[in-house]
């Protein structure tokens, strides 16, 4: 099965974000007591970087953002949705709980692995693609150093609470 990839003009996922931003705000207003305080932070810091996205004048109008479904779900979610069923398979059949990282990429500078054979294979054939160097990245992680950036704030959300959150593995 191929990716499912499409071309969007940056204009209309702007309008997009611009129609949906106020109401999503009001959402999480409404259900923030059920939520705990981590997330509430990080949603407070998502929705900030969305009103700096909006507040922004320096975006060429033609620019063009790519988009692939499958890579942007293995990016939030760390699960190769190209080929899932032989990832579990891969993490019923591991020793341990499943986690251990044992693919891992051999380009230069790259230190990514995987626990699935079929994620490293995505990754090869996805992750130093030449298209991807333009790709425009608006949501920012602050934390000093760490210079990661995301086509979405989803992507930011996964990054701070797997990479810099007080839980997240090292």
């Amino acid at each position: 099965m191929g990716a499912f990839q499409n071309s969007y003009n940056y204009e209309s996922l702007l309008e997009n974000l611009r129609a949906t931003h106020d109401t999503r705000k009001r959402r999480f207003e409404e259900k923030k007591h059920l939520m705990s305080d981590e997330d509430k932070t990080f949603e407070k810091f998502l929705f900030s970087l969305e009103a700096d996205v909006l507040a922004r004048k320096d975006i060429p109008e033609k620019e063009v953002v790519q988009f692939n479904f499958d890579e942007l779900m293995n990016e939030i979610s760390g699960v190769d949705v190209q080929d899932y069923s032989d990832q579990t398979r891969d993490f019923e059949t591991s020793s341990g709980n499943g986690s251990e990282r044992k693919h891992t990429c051999t380009h230069p500078g790259c230190n990514k692995s995987y626990t699935s054979s079929h994620g490293l294979k995505y990754h090869l054939l996805h992750g130093h693609s030449k298209d991807k160097e333009n790709v425009y990245k608006p949501f920012v992680c602050t934390i000093p150093k760490c210079g990661k950036a995301y086509r979405n704030s989803n992507g930011l959300k996964y990054h701070m609470a797997n990479a810099h959150s007080r839980n997240a593995k090292q």
